[in-house]
């Protein structure tokens, strides 16, 4: 389907099984479309090629959602050869109904001018502002197995989720300055007749600056620690191969393995003591969808919508719920992994007889003193403060965003704290900050009257 908006499609017909617990998987993901322009995922099976050593597809990563949605819910879909309908393997939830935000404004100021006239220019006026904030933001996905609910819903069964949460600074500035200036032009007679027109100019320019960022991930009530591997990667924001690693929280079992291009193009391999839809879901959604790059654009946004010009030092802001609050609100049922068998809501009589179910052996132990990838530190956790609420640490110590100086050319013309118009001044008026309720949306304050 396309870009901005898609439905629901069907899998192309294969004659391989769908995939079981304890069968690892090696695949690659390839998006579909002329120039990879596409919203939906071909599914190849690397394990299985053709006569020309090309991997055959296996399954769907269907993109379903509407233009007006904030991001697309993927389906991973199978169908087998004879069947009408593809079967839903499971579902990872990207919408941005749950994601976080906290933000302190650590400097900010608004200026505003007029210059005196000249013989070509009049009503000469200039605005500037500025502000510096510092934030911690979390993007989060909700992953469904493939149960259909009572009433056919589709997301239905939440066996986990995943998340990266990361903190840096903003810092934007703005400038304009709107005057009238004196024209002259003729008639066709050659006689000349002076008029005046309003020209503006000015800048507005924002910087998001990412310090750190980690991710998060709980699957059948268990948690997995994700990370990415910066010594093989390279740089996170110039470098076209990714690499991220999972592992199993406590003993360090390996998950999954993903090496992503960040944008059409992934390869996966899974073990065996993961369930491999839910593997491969959180490592697309992790590698291609949540990756570095595309998580600072949704930071630059946020900060962009919540961190206004208007605000004044020491103001808190954001949305969203906090981790403790998040949990209660997306549950993970008690559900424990089959030890084989297919992926939830993939029934064997949905299958034809041709493809039994192959006896795999379940969760094979791994030696500890073979550790199968290298070791990488795991990071701290992010705390996540209640919105609007001054907390008892600093979250981010090492922000110190860069403070806008104002054109030393303006500064015999501002009347700091003040807003000149035709009338005359009108005094600074500082707001009086209110406490903001936990998960509840932080509106700016204007800081002039």
């Amino acid at each position: 389907m396309g870009c901005c908006c898609s439905g629901h499609s069907e899998a192309k017909e294969t004659n391989l099984p769908p995939p079981q617990f304890g069968k690892d998987i090696k695949v690659l993901l390839k998006r579909q479309g002329w120039l990879g322009l596409d919203a939906d995922f071909d599914v190849k099976d690397e394990e299985n090629c053709n006569e020309k050593g090309e991997p055959g597809i296996w399954l769907l990563m269907d993109a379903v959602g509407g233009i007006f949605d904030s991001y697309f819910d993927y389906y991973l879909k199978y169908r087998a050869t004879g069947m009408e309908d593809s079967i839903i393997l499971g579902c990872c939830n990207m919408k941005k109904d749950y994601d976080y935000m906290w933000n302190k404004v650590t400097y900010a100021h608004q200026h505003y001018g007029r210059r005196f006239p000249s013989y070509n220019e009049r009503n000469r006026r200039w605005v500037d502002k500025a502000v510096s904030a510092k934030w911690i933001i979390i993007r989060r996905a909700r992953l469904f197995d493939g149960t259909p609910g009572p009433n056919g819903e589709k997301q239905h069964k939440l066996v986990g989720w995943m998340q990266i949460a990361g903190m840096g600074t903003y810092h934007r500035h703005y400038h304009r300055e709107t005057w009238e200036e004196r024209r002259t032009r003729k008639d066709k007679d050659g006689n000349e007749t002076e008029y005046w027109v309003t020209c503006t100019d000015g800048f507005d320019r924002s910087d998001t600056d990412v310090k750190d960022f980690r991710y998060k991930m709980k699957s059948y009530m268990t948690e997995f620690h994700i990370q990415f591997d910066d010594v093989s990667s390279g740089s996170w924001l110039t470098s076209d191969k990714l690499i991220f690693q999972a592992t199993r929280a406590g003993d360090g079992m390996p998950l999954f393995k993903v090496t992503s291009n960040g944008k059409s193009e992934a390869q996966l391999q899974t073990f065996s003591q993961s369930d491999p839809v839910s593997a491969l879901l959180a490592a697309f959604g992790i590698s291609l969808k949540m990756e570095p790059k595309e998580y600072k654009r949704v930071c630059s946004g946020y900060c962009h919508a919540h961190i206004s010009l208007d605000s004044y030092p020491g103001q808190f802001g954001g949305f969203g719920p906090t981790d403790a609050e998040f949990e209660q609100m997306c549950p993970t049922p008690n559900l424990s992994q089959p030890a084989a068998g297919f992926s939830y809501g993939v029934t064997a009589e949905a299958i034809p007889m041709a493809m039994p179910i192959v006896t795999a052996v379940p969760f094979t132990p791994i030696p500890t003193a073979t550790p199968v990838f290298n070791a990488i530190p795991v990071a701290v956790p992010l705390e996540t403060p209640a919105i609007g609420v001054q907390t008892a640490y600093d979250p981010l110590p090492m922000a110190t965003p860069v403070v806008a100086q104002l054109d030393p050319s303006l500064q015999g013309e501002v009347v700091t704290g003040e807003t000149i118009d035709v009338a005359g001044a009108v005094p600074y008026q500082p707001p009086i900050a209110q406490p903001y309720q936990p998960g509840a949306m932080a509106v700016a304050q204007p800081v002039y009257a």
